[in-house]
């Protein structure tokens, strides 16, 4: 429960460099969201509107400390490591793509808060096996990471992030017990004398949120978000050289996650890619796209494309 709840709702576990068109050291970060990103997104429908800053009834949530109760538990692990294979049966019907450099960390501005008296992008990031999470904060001339330790305490005491000598904020998960994966709330408060501003964001205005950061495709019935981002080795603590692309299918309670590293996508072979029951291929070309499809059919011992 906790997984999804920071992983999904703060963003997935990727490092995150919004590429914006225009953008000025000189602009505040909330005029460089405005900005017109470089990349369009790839749906449809836009996402609904759903306020971020919201008011907690403590009857709607799960006492803290409390044990989740079985109709709030996820049905099997929400991370799940897809099974690949080399594309037997080539590449059949296209479900999009995109240009790899454009959309890289695309999620790095998820949120943009006050904390203190200084503008911070908030973001998660995390290590190539996705084992390991870290709180990442952006400036035009600063970035940190703060590795969570241990991710229960997000729904005991919530974890203490020192930003500076002056800021402290203490993250914590409420989670409502009616819609755990939509109406729960992450709560931001400042803590040990801090000045500033205290956030609280409804879970299902963060999913809505990472969506819209997302590459959108339907296979299989199902719609899938895929974001792609630079890893953190966790020796360092700090970013690595690696990239890995995160899909998402957000389902309530039978919700997932799959995680691909990079460099498991050979250049110019479609890879088949198992999605649960759903299967897909996906080809990083020399141009330096990556691209969807269904898989392709097989006519006797040939295959089709």
């Amino acid at each position: 429960m906790i997984r999804l709840l920071v992983l999904i709702l703060l963003l997935a576990p990727l490092g995150a460099r919004a590429e914006i068109t225009g953008a000025s050291p000189a602009r505040t970060l909330e005029e460089q969201k405005a900005a017109e990103f470089t990349v369009r997104l790839d749906r449809s429908a836009e996402t609904p509107e759903i306020a971020e800053s919201v008011s907690i009834d403590a009857g709607e949530f799960l006492p803290e400390g409390a044990k989740l109760p079985p109709n709030i538990r996820f049905e099997g692990p929400v991370l799940e490591y897809p099974v690949l294979a080399p594309a037997s049966a080539g590449t059949g019907r296209g479900l999009g793509g995109f240009v790899l450099k454009d959309r890289l960390d695309s999620h790095a501005d998820l949120y943009t808060k006050t904390f203190g008296t200084r503008e911070w992008n908030l973001s998660v990031a995390g290590d190539p096996g996705f084992q390991t999470a870290y709180l990442r904060l952006e400036r035009p001339d600063e970035k940190q990471l703060h590795k969570i330790k241990d991710l229960n305490e997000l729904r005991g005491n919530g974890v203490n992030i020192k930003i500076d000598d002056r800021t402290v904020y203490n993250f914590k998960v409420a989670i409502n017990i009616f819609s755990p994966t939509r109406k729960s709330t992450l709560k931001i408060t400042p803590i040990q004398g801090t000045q500033g501003p205290a956030h609280a964001i409804k879970t299902g205005a963060i999913l809505d949120r990472v969506r819209e950061k997302s590459f959108v495709f339907k296979a299989g019935g199902n719609e899938f978000w895929t974001l792609y981002g630079t890893d953190v080795d966790p020796q360092t603590n700090w970013f690595a050289d690696t990239r890995s692309f995160l899909i998402l299918h957000e389902n309530g309670l039978s919700s997932k996650m799959y995680p691909i590293a990079e460099a498991k996508l050979a250049v110019g072979l479609p890879v088949e890619v198992a999605l649960g029951a759903v299967k897909i291929v996906m080809l990083r070309t020399e141009d330096g796209r990556v691209e969807f499809f269904e898989p392709g059919v097989k006519d006797g011992r040939v295959a089709r494309k």
